[in-house]
């Protein structure tokens, strides 16, 4: 599942991290998911808004790049993701890798 950030929302959304503003960038991210329920890309449960404020918790919610480029902000390479969620994937990943 992809989200459909209109193409200007992005474009601030982008602006705030490449400032290093990345209270903005949960503000816009907590902003979005109130206005547009999403699930998560990994395990299909529903996000709640409120977990962009959890920092580093496995409950906590971020955006995940589809192809692993991060700098490939593309709104069809992102989804959202549980925190944990991500983090089991990408170990899953990196021992596929090691094998």
């Amino acid at each position: 599942m992809t989200i459909n950030i209109p193409v200007n929302i992005l474009r601030i959304a982008n602006m705030a991290k490449q400032s290093s503003k990345i209270s903005r960038v949960r503000e816009f991210l907590l902003w979005f998911a109130t206005k547009h329920p999403q699930k998560c890309y990994f395990c299909k449960e529903p996000l709640e808004p409120e977990r962009f404020r959890e920092g580093d918790s496995a409950d906590g919610i971020l955006l995940h790049h589809i192809d692993h480029d991060r700098s490939n902000n593309d709104v069809k390479n992102l989804v959202f993701a549980h925190r944990g969620c991500h983090r089991s994937y990408h170990h899953q990943v990196k021992v596929e890798e090691e094998s």
